[in-house]
């Protein structure tokens, strides 16, 4: 019987249902994300940015990887919902997140073309005793090229799993486990990327269910139906 410790990534539907409507309803936010691209804020990110993004990165130590905040309740006691201004830009990602309850910290995140971000952990994330925070990178503007590709390996304790990043394609990882994102492309690479908490129970369950069925039953599987908090699931 594997543990949660010993995979790299995690399966989406089984892990929360809803977010299923991510894939469904990818080409309608894609096609907002083209029309407004140009109006999207960015700002540098960088490993001393913080996990609420609370410290400015200098210019000079812009490394290839931007961040486009969009809203995010980051785990409070409150549970009142930030908006940044790009949650009136994107509005389709911003009204999902609502809907599904995920929205404890949701952004844009862009890797220049042939940037690697090396080997490391998250350790600015904040932690919690029997669950974990999980990351969540689904694909929004990743393009095809032949010959190259845009990459992610998670280390587990039996060893590395290596993922393309593609669009419309979740990936769902422990992000305090050592790991490293590649974009081999030559053009940039974006996904949305938002965070979860899990039980360690639930996950130890779904890397061991054999049918895709979604084992949390305590959640409607309509997202205008949802019930409990969706970043505290399980």
């Amino acid at each position: 019987m594997l543990t949660f410790d010993q995979v790299s990534f995690f399966d989406p539907v089984k892990l929360y249902y809803p977010l299923n409507y991510f894939y469904e309803y990818y080409n309608e936010i894609r096609s907002e994300y083209d029309s407004k691209k140009d109006l999207i804020k960015w700002k540098p990110m960088h490993w001393d940015i913080g996990y609420l993004g609370q410290n400015e990165i200098a210019p000079e130590k812009y490394m290839g990887w931007s961040v486009a905040p969009i809203l995010g309740t980051v785990f409070t006691e409150k549970r009142s919902i930030t908006y940044h201004e790009n949650s009136k830009i994107l509005t389709n990602i911003t009204k999902i997140a609502e809907t599904t309850r995920i929205t404890a910290r949701v952004g844009l995140l862009s890797l220049d073309p042939g940037v690697e971000l090396k080997w490391h952990r998250d350790d600015d994330n904040p932690t919690y005793k029997n669950h974990e925070l999980l990351r969540i990178l689904w694909g929004l503007d990743i393009p095809e090229q032949e010959g190259r590709e845009a990459f992610i390996e998670v280390e587990n304790k039996n060893g590395i799993e290596r993922m393309k990043m593609q669009n419309n394609v979740i990936h769902i990882f422990a992000s305090h486990n050592r790991h490293r994102v590649v974009n081999n492309l030559t053009e940039k690479r974006v996904v949305v990327s938002f965070d979860i908490i899990s039980s360690h129970k639930h996950l130890n369950e779904i890397i061991n269910q054999k049918d895709s069925k979604p084992i949390d039953r305590k959640f409607s599987k309509h997202p205008n139906n949802l019930k409990g908090k969706a970043d505290e699931i399980v």
